[in-house]
């Protein structure tokens, strides 16, 4: 389900790029990039 909201946000307001969607959130809440990279790190050990 979750990823089904996912995917239908990132169409509707993103034009389907999970990199644009990214960017703005990152840009929006002001991310640092130690925060950025420590994201990164979770998702690499996930794969």
């Amino acid at each position: 389900y979750s990823s089904d909201s996912m995917d239908k946000m990132v169409n509707d307001y993103f034009n389907g790029s999970f990199k644009s969607m990214v960017s703005f959130f990152v840009k929006k809440k002001d991310m640092s990039v130690d925060e950025l990279e420590s994201i990164l790190k979770e998702i690499n050990k996930e794969h």
